[in-house]
């Protein structure tokens, strides 16, 4: 249908045309259970899925001693670990190495030659189906409804919430269902001629990463179009980050990725392919804009609007640091800083800039920000953020410097090209791979910022939890291109999206080798760090993909007022719960680890 074939296998379809229902109150059948699927049950699976059965394996597992040794996979993992690109070709690497482990449950390269080392497998799948059609998918959710296994749904593996990965889980890996297809128009499937539009669109699969989807575009069209989509290339293109809403440096501009996705295709829990647009579907097609992945069936295909680009891009990038040249800036500095970027926002709004502001305790603060406009209209807006610094450098010890062979604004035609210019020079660990990451978000509003002193001194106090500094993201990623986007009362985020202006993220980390007092202290420290923000902007929200694991009142958080139509939807749409993840609608119904139903659940 998009250019892309799909092996349709009539035995699998006379299979599902049944659904295979969970017995309530029964759990996941997990390794170690009479009831999990005999060798022979697997290879029967394997064969019918041509070969495409696999057994995920975590990124060190190359460099432990034993039957899965191999020195020349071993070094790859050692020189690429921290590659995004590496870690999205491996099924059961994660971005953010933590969500392949459960404590000390690991398998981790840096480990490997104790002698008393073993690879553990954590949180990785126990099985993986490698997906390049529609009914590799089909045979997965038939398998998993016969032995009741629990299934998880993973891309790229740019995942924040371990909503990809589960031990004893049956994965459906997407790598392979790779596909792009642009057209100069489009009318959505099942609609009339009244919904037909002269707007160039582009349908992209599972399997595709940002990087490409922007060469395709700005080829096809000679960079004169551009769509909104992930700030770090190597994110999914059809999963998870479109979802749960997408944010983009461009969305003050063009609104946020789901008021740009015009059409979605799924595999239901049932096994039937449908397609959900203004048209038909179209509960489901509000549902799957915003309501997080993993949840209402497995996502094929996103089609998304194009935009016209009359005048390329114009960036502005900076790095404020110490005049000692020690690179950190103390809390003062910092204050100070957010106190301008807080004040002078309504100016950037104004023009249309998105960008972010990063913040790290050696590094001190960059400034990246982009706007699809001419120098003439777009650089004063940013110009008075610089100056003000500058001229207030020598009081507050700090200076604002371009970074390294550039000016402070610089030209692109074409978007990819700042991309690679980004990730050239501005390395910023947050985008790498390799590392344990941990998250926590709040939306900011724009009514917030009339006070731009009490914004940064609550931003400060936030970070100052637990010992300062944390790390802080900042995105200026709403704007009135969210805030007035006509598609709003049309989309399920969280309504606190079209009120915010700034986007914050609080992270923390730790290493390889961490205890588990270790890690439950990073994450208890950025949960005290949130809640500083929670208490602030009580009514405010988070950003479903970005937001701590632990998230108190996480319905109300990610989804506010839309949360009840949500969970009918989703009750409508998975009644057994097939599909349950972390913090994801629904997952209520089921205990921790999402192998059970809770008693009080109508599964």
């Amino acid at each position: 249908m998009y250019g892309f074939r799909l092996r349709v296998i009539t035995a699998v379809i006379a299979v599902l045309s049944t659904v295979i229902d969970v017995i309530s109150g029964q759990c996941r059948c997990l390794p170690g259970n009479s009831c999990w699927p005999a060798e022979a049950d697997w290879d029967r699976l394997n064969a019918t899925l041509y070969g495409q059965l696999i057994v995920p394996r975590p990124t060190g597992y190359p460099c432990y001693a034993g039957a899965g040794f191999n020195a020349t996979a071993c070094q790859a993992v050692q020189q690429n670990f921290a590659n995004p690109s590496f870690v999205v070709n491996n099924a059961g690497s994660m971005q953010a190495t933590n969500w392949e482990e459960i404590g000390q449950a690991r398998c981790t390269f840096q480990e490997a030659s104790s002698p008393s080392a073993v690879c553990q497998a954590g949180r990785v799948s126990s099985y993986g189906v490698v997906a390049s059609s529609v009914a590799d998918i089909q045979n997965a959710i038939a398998f998993a409804h016969q032995y009741n296994l629990r299934v998880v749904i993973k891309s790229t593996g740019h995942d924040y919430q371990g909503r990809s990965a589960a031990p004893g889980s049956l994965l459906i890996w997407m790598h392979k269902l790779a596909n792009i297809e642009t057209k100069t128009a489009f009318t959505p499937n099942g609609c009339d001629a009244s919904q037909a539009s002269d707007v160039p669109v582009v349908t992209v699969t599972g399997g595709k990463v940002w990087s490409e989807v922007y060469k395709k575009v700005e080829d096809d069209f000679n960079s004169g179009y551009i769509l909104v989509a992930g700030h770090c290339t190597t994110v999914g293109a059809a999963g998870g980050y479109v979802l749960g809403g997408g944010h983009s440096i461009l969305s003050p501009s063009f609104g946020l990725a789901v008021d740009n996705a015009l059409e979605f295709q799924i595999v239901t829990i049932d096994g039937v392919l449908l397609t959900a647009n203004a048209c038909q579907n179209k509960d489901l097609f509000w549902a799957l804009r915003g309501g997080g992945g993993g949840t209402f069936g497995v996502l094929i295909s996103v089609t998304y609007k194009l935009h016209k680009i009359n005048a390329g891009y114009t960036a502005y990038s900076g790095l404020i640091t110490n005049t000692d040249g020690s690179g950190s800036l103390n809390a003062t500095q910092v204050e100070n800083i957010l106190e301008v970027m807080a004040r002078r926002t309504a100016d950037l709004d104004a023009v249309g800039w998105g960008g972010y502001f990063y913040f790290q305790p050696a590094f001190g603060i960059s400034l990246t920000f982009l706007i699809p406009a001419d120098r003439a209209n777009a650089l004063p807006a940013m110009d008075g953020i610089k100056n003000e610094i500058a001229s207030m450098g020598s009081q507050w010890g700090v200076v604002i410097n371009p970074f390294p062979n550039t000016t402070f604004a610089q030209n692109y035609t074409k978007f990819q090209d700042w991309r690679n210019w980004l990730d050239s020079t501005l390395v910023t660990g947050i985008y790498n791979s390799g590392s344990r990451l941990l998250p926590g978000s709040r939306l900011i509003p724009q009514s917030a910022l009339s006070n731009s002193r009490a914004v940064a001194q609550t931003l400060l106090a936030a970070m100052n939890k637990n010992g300062f500094p944390f790390g802080l993201l900042g995105h200026l990623v709403s704007g009135t291109g969210v805030r007035n986007n006509p598609q709003a009362n049309s989309t399920s985020v969280t309504p606190a999206w079209r009120k915010s202006a700034w986007h914050i993220v609080l992270y923390s980390g730790w290493l390889f080798n961490s205890t588990d007092d270790i890690i439950a202290g990073a994450t208890a420290g950025i949960n005290s760090g949130i809640q500083v923000l929670r208490d602030a902007y009580p009514d405010s929200g988070a950003y479903a993909n970005e937001a701590f694991i632990q998230e108190p009142n996480w319905q109300q958080a990610f989804w506010g007022e839309n949360y009840n139509r949500l969970l009918g939807i989703k009750k409508s749409m998975d009644p057994s719960g097939f599909l349950v993840c972390n913090q994801c609608v629904g997952s209520e119904l089921w205990d921790q680890a999402g192998n059970c139903p809770v008693r009080s659940s109508s599964y």
